[in-house]
């Protein structure tokens, strides 16, 4: 696992990364989900049993939320699914605000996903 984690570090750090993990921190993190967003976190596809535990289902909706305000968008369906392996670094006891600030990097890479 921590080979495939260099390996997507190399690819995804940039200018932002940084300051997406700071600002992922010091956020406030009281906020209300979208329906959408509620009605998908059930429906993860995964055979990690670790994403069906109710904190990283928590940690998931706080990294899929925060980015969404970031960015001035609205959750689209499919996001969850592009999150999911950004969270499981937190089984190698990553940060979230460095899961956060990888996804980001991913999204912003990656726009034609959500745009």
């Amino acid at each position: 696992m921590e080979f495939a984690k260099a390996k997507w570090e190399k690819y995804l750090i940039n200018e932002k990364y940084h300051s997406d993990q700071t600002a992922f921190r010091i956020w406030d993190k009281r906020f209300a989900i979208s329906e959408i967003l509620a009605r998908d976190l059930p429906r993860i596809r995964t055979e990690s049993e670790y994403l069906h535990q109710e904190t990283p289902k928590k940690e998931l909706t706080l990294l899929i939320t925060f980015f969404c305000l970031q960015n001035k968008i609205s959750y689209q369906q499919g996001m969850l699914d592009l999150c999911v392996p950004f969270l499981l670094l937190r089984i190698q006891e990553v940060r979230l605000s460095k899961c956060y600030a990888l996804f980001s990097a991913f999204m912003r890479k990656n726009k034609n996903l959500y745009l």
